[in-house]
């Protein structure tokens, strides 16, 4: 039974360090839209 545990919480912790990793991802890409969106003129938006 604890060995059945053991799986799921590096399981868990796999799929964790995954979802932080595309959170990051996904921040910078909102950074450098936004960023862009900053650069374009009003007509251009």
């Amino acid at each position: 039974m604890s060995e059945n545990k053991l799986r799921n919480r590096d399981t868990i912790e796999v799929e964790l360090k995954k979802t932080k990793a595309e959170l990051t991802i996904a921040k910078h890409r909102e950074t450098k839209l936004r960023n862009q969106i900053k650069g374009m003129t009003e007509k251009e938006r």
